[in-house]
């Protein structure tokens, strides 16, 4: 199974070959980012709480393209735990 980060690699790669328009919002491109992580890796949001080592509540991403624009958000946040009887 291919893993999370050499995916990324290949989402990169192929956005600089084949770029979003220079004015898209950071938005557009973790969009994009999280569609071709589901086309080539389905289960990469399990994969990646799965192993238990990230404590945080969410994977951050940060990358910069060739075209010199720096890309930088949350790619997938950890699920909140549901409490029985319990709503907010």
């Amino acid at each position: 199974m291919r893993d999370i980060n050499s995916a990324i690699s290949d989402f990169i790669a192929h956005n600089n070959a084949n770029p979003l328009p220079p004015k898209a919002p950071t938005r557009e491109y973790l969009t994009a980012l999280r569609a071709h992580l589901d086309a080539i890796l389905p289960e990469w949001r399990e994969q990646a709480f799965a192993d238990g080592s990230s404590q945080s509540m969410g994977i951050e991403v940060e990358f910069w393209l060739t075209c010199g624009r720096k890309v930088r958000g949350t790619l997938v946040q950890r699920p909140s735990p549901v409490r029985k009887g319990k709503r907010n």
